[in-house]
């Protein structure tokens, strides 16, 4: 369960930077406040879309939710450094809600499945891992960036989500 949170962290941060890096490259600095307000109003109409489906299982809102997500890098990172204004914004929206919708779509997964005292007992050690592993996302995102280009840094972190969701479902059947 540590290493799927871990690897979400990793997703979610290794995007962020990616997007808000082409997004500066293509637009400057000087849009980037209207950008992220549009991804938190984003965030606004994704939570309250989620909120209408409260009934459904929440690891499957989680898995359809990841899913869109690393489509939607997958095809950010397509875009490649190409594109204008209106593209990169597009791009940092989507991706500027994505670690608070992580956030909140992983803890319903844990609460759904888990007994309050178990999420109780593994929270220190699934935030020490995620914390680590934002760390470490943050030392090798430059270098990476450098070396696959910062575009492909899209791509990496939507395969990570993939494999993020398939370590948690096999966390949380016992595997």
């Amino acid at each position: 369960v540590a290493l799927a949170f871990a690897l979400t962290q990793v997703t979610s941060l290794m995007g962020y930077l990616a997007a808000t890096t082409l997004f500066l490259k293509a637009c400057g600095a000087q849009y980037l406040p209207w950008a992220f307000l549009s991804g938190y109003l984003m965030a606004l109409v994704v939570s309250a879309t989620l909120r209408r489906l409260r009934d459904t299982p929440p690891f499957t809102l989680l898995a359809v939710a990841f899913t869109a997500f690393a489509v939607f890098q997958g095809l950010a990172s397509l875009a490649g450094t190409e594109g204008g204004f209106g593209l990169r914004w597009l791009i940092l929206t989507g991706v500027v809600p994505f670690p608070v919708l992580c956030w909140m779509l992983f803890w319903n997964t844990l609460q759904a499945r888990l007994l309050l005292r178990e999420v109780k007992l593994w929270t220190p050690l699934i935030m020490a891992i995620a914390t680590l592993g934002q760390v470490c996302t943050g030392l090798i995102t430059g270098p990476l960036g450098k070396a696959i280009g910062v575009q492909n840094l899209l791509l990496v972190s939507g395969i990570s989500l993939l494999l993020s969701i398939a370590v948690l479902r096999w966390a949380l059947t016992g595997g």
